[in-house]
């Protein structure tokens, strides 16, 4: 099945919690008002409605990084053969990643989104990821020497913003979600965000996570090295970790 770049869904489609995938994670789609949402897996973790969610610590963590190839790899090549960090993988786990060639001095492409994984279950060991169909290798990459890092989507397996910053943000939760289940999450357009006003945004202000509350919005002076998500909209008779009105410029 193929999709196109961006789906367009009615409001009464927005706020599904679905048990079986219904599209590819990271699937953008949009309303007619121009909102735009993902695709996304729930982590092991309940979403709570309302509140900014982070990537999965996976994304991002050291065992995706410098995995050396296992097999010389040619110009034409479809799949490539890796040795996995310490990070066990079920098969197509990493469906929808992606794929990066660290070394500057081999030409060509450097990043690839990840078709399918063959299962590893040990950890560091032998592991088989292939390209999206119709897509091959441009470069030579060479056995025991060239590297790559690896993740999965920011959209799988998403959890609350923690305080403690382990992932970029992915989006706003449209209704509480079940653990493991499948929903949307809005990353652009006017929305609505649980605000912590500890410190006091103002009307057109910009927004980024918190570090006091998870799963909150709050002014981007409070830590301008945090990323934007969001122009605060309103803010009159609001008290501290309500949810307010939100221009979100995630995505």
């Amino acid at each position: 099945m193929s999709f196109p770049n961006i789906v367009h869904l009615d409001d009464q489609q927005i706020y599904v919690n679905e048990l079986a995938r219904g599209m590819p994670v990271g699937q953008r789609v949009e309303t007619a008002d121009g909102r735009v949402f993902r695709y996304a897996l729930a982590g092991g973790t309940a979403l709570i409605s309302g509140n900014l969610q982070a990537c999965s610590a996976q994304v991002g963590h050291a065992n995706n990084d410098n995995l050396v190839v296992v097999n010389n790899v040619s110009v034409g090549d479809t799949s490539i053969a890796i040795t996995n960090g310490a990070t066990t993988w079920t098969k197509d786990e990493l469906k929808g990643g992606s794929l990066v060639n660290q070394k500057v001095a081999e030409l060509g492409a450097h990043f690839w989104r990840i078709h399918e994984n063959t299962a590893e279950a040990a950890g560091s060991a032998e592991m088989t990821l292939t390209l999206s169909p119709g897509v091959t290798f441009d470069t030579l990459l060479t056995a025991g020497t060239s590297t790559v890092n690896i993740a999965p989507s920011p959209w799988s397996k998403v959890i609350i913003s923690p305080t403690a910053v382990s992932g970029i943000p992915v989006g706003v939760a449209m209704r509480a979600v079940t653990a493991s289940r499948y929903c949307f999450l809005q990353t652009g357009g006017l929305g609505s965000c649980k605000i912590d006003t500890t410190d006091t945004p103002t009307v057109g202000e910009r927004l980024a996570p918190s570090n006091n509350t998870a799963g909150t919005l709050t002014s981007q002076t409070a830590d301008v090295n945090f990323p934007t998500c969001a122009w605060i909209v309103q803010v009159a008779s609001m008290s501290s970790l309500n949810h307010t009105q939100v221009y979100l410029i995630i995505d």
